[in-house]
């Protein structure tokens, strides 16, 4: 696909976004060569950078990218779910230094405007026998609690850092619209791989905000969607079942107060159910008191926990258990906060509150 089928707002917010997770994603793996290891916390921040490029290369789609992509996930996904042995670190740093230097490529062919020609099959191909011939036991990683979800101790100075912009430097603002426009066709395209049948309202979009926050905001919504996609909203058989009309709705609304963007995302379809959220943190380990003395709050933040979910295959949207921690970290990162709320087969409501300049 040329970059030049959609508007230059979403260009410039995806190439940066694309760009700077790709650099911050290739500064940890360097990190790792270093100390010719990977712990935990590395690879799941690894996990997540890796899962944000492929939500963002989706929305367009360059599906170059989101297939080697959705490959290294898996990469990332044994390494954080078993204990590996016998790992040839020169082979597997050489291998994924390989597909950051041919997704690089692929965004320099789109910052040109030239069409993508990369094929990553021989690639995603060396990922799947790396893996293959891994040798794993089936001793799980259940350190996701506090070890997994250390404080970010960068978040203050990043903060710091943003807000130091010269204040007579004019700041450049774009209506959050830009960053709404293409997840229409993101869902269309979801819907058609996942046989399901929804429709979009967005409410709002006429808010500027600088392109620093469009891109917060671009990313989170990426992922929200596909969560409220897969997750959330059922087939349409199920849903005429249960007395639901068949297509599911989903909106997004966004409202400016007091220099802060609230948005919420909200979809009719099956919630969240209290009862699997505390079965699946109790095999991780994860319930830190009495079951009777969680709000229901607590029940809900468990998905935004690195590897924590519910599903029970992994698709090439979800599955692993990192969107919403995504989301979570990205907003933790920019002094935002994210907000969950369920009512079983009723539906989900995620509430973001984003600074409108950074």
């Amino acid at each position: 696909m040329n970059s030049n089928d959609f508007c230059k707002p979403m260009h410039d917010i995806f190439l940066n976004g694309a760009n700077k997770n790709l650099k911050q994603f290739e500064d940890i793996i360097l990190s790792c060569k270093k100390s010719n290891d990977f712990n935990i916390n590395s690879i799941n921040e690894a996990f997540r950078i890796i899962h944000t490029i492929k939500g963002l290369s989706s929305m367009i789609p360059y599906d170059s990218i989101v297939s080697l992509s959705h490959s290294m996930e898996d990469l990332f996904y044994r390494m954080r779910e078993k204990e590996l042995e016998n790992i040839d670190y020169n082979l597997i740093f050489n291998l994924i230094f390989e597909c950051v230097d041919f997704i690089r490529a692929e965004l320099r062919k789109i910052a040109s405007n030239e069409d993508l020609n990369g094929e990553p099959s021989t690639l995603i191909d060396a990922v799947n026998s790396f893996l293959s011939g891994i040798k794993a036991d089936e001793k799980l990683y259940c350190e996701m609690g506090s070890k997994v979800c250390s404080p970010l101790t960068e978040n203050k100075s990043l903060c710091q850092k943003i807000k130091m912009r010269d204040a007579d430097i004019p700041i450049c603002t774009i209506p959050i619209l830009a960053s709404f426009d293409n997840l229409h066709r993101m869902m269309c395209d979801m819907c058609e791989k996942l046989g399901k049948k929804a429709e979009l309202a967005i409410i709002g979009g006429e808010i500027e905000v600088d392109k620093i926050t469009a891109e917060c905001i671009f990313c989170s919504l990426v992922h929200i969607l596909c969560n409220a996609i897969d997750h959330g909203i059922e087939s349409p058989v199920r849903r005429k079942a249960i007395g639901k009309h068949p297509t599911g709705q989903i909106k997004i609304q966004a409202e400016m107060s007091d220099n802060w963007v609230f948005i919420t995302v909200n979809d009719d379809g099956r919630g969240l159910c209290k009862k699997e959220l505390l079965r699946r943190a109790n095999e991780n380990s994860l319930i830190r008191k009495p079951v009777q003395r969680l709000m229901e709050s607590e029940i809900y933040n468990f998905i935004l926990l690195p590897g924590f979910s519910t599903s029970k295959k992994v698709t090439r949207f979800s599955g692993r258990g990192m969107g919403l921690d995504v989301v979570a970290k990205n907003l933790e990162r920019i002094g935002g906060t994210v907000l969950i709320d369920s009512v079983e087969n009723e539906g989900m409501t995620v509430s973001l509150k984003i600074p409108s300049m950074l």
